[in-house]
Formats: C-alpha cells, structure tokens, sequence
C-alpha cells in the first residue's frame, strides 16, 4: 500500500486535454484485507 496505482496513461491523456470537467472513482488498495488490532473491551 502506499503506492501510486492509477493510470498514468490517462492522468497524460488529461493533462493534455484539459477538459472542463472530469469525473472518476477510485479504488481501494486493500480491497478484501482484514486487520486485527487487538480486543476490545
């Protein structure tokens, strides 16, 4: 995690066409990871 995973390709693609408006999700690195921290009390 931690890494940069987007599409380079289109952050270029953007850049050079400076549209108006861009819309976009995102994703999540650790999709499906679980953490345990401890208990709870």
């Amino acid at each position: 995690m931690g890494m940069h995973v987007g599409c380079e390709d289109l952050r270029q693609t953007i850049r050079a066409i400076k549209p108006r408006l861009h819309l976009c999700g995102h994703i999540h690195e650790g999709y499906g990871r679980h953490q345990k921290m401890g208990r709870c009390s």
